[in-house]
Order: C-alpha cells, then sequence, then structure tokens
C-alpha cells in the first residue's frame, strides 16, 4: 500500500479491515474445523490493493 499518498484515517481504515478480515477468517477456520483459507495478496499498477482470502471444501462451509 502507498501509505504516503493516504491520510492518517485511511491508513486506520485500512488496518481495521485488514484486522476485521483476518479476524473473520480465523473464526471461519474454527467453526469449520478443518477447511483453511487460501490467500492471495495483490497490488494494483496505479496504487492500491488488498487480500483476498477464499475458503472452499469445509465440512461446514462449501465456499466462504
Amino acid at each position: 500500500m502507498l501509505r504516503e499518498h493516504t491520510t492518517e484515517l485511511g491508513v486506520q481504515a485500512a488496518d481495521f479491515a485488514r484486522c476485521l478480515q483476518s479476524t473473520l477468517c480465523a473464526e471461519l477456520e474454527r467453526l469449520d474445523g478443518g477447511a483453511r483459507f487460501t490467500r492471495d495478496q495483490w497490488q494494483r499498477p496505479g496504487g492500491g490493493g488488498g487480500l483476498t482470502a477464499v475458503l472452499s471444501g469445509g465440512g461446514l462451509f462449501e465456499k466462504a
């Protein structure tokens, strides 16, 4: 992420979203009991990016 082009509030919001995603993924893995998320970190050429997380074929969740 290009932090020099974002405001402090934007950085805090992005950090919050990453933490929330991580917490949700961990809890869904715990509930499922076996499946794990595959993660793909990506960057946009013009700036920005993110982390895609997909869980599939679980015992409880078919896809999340």
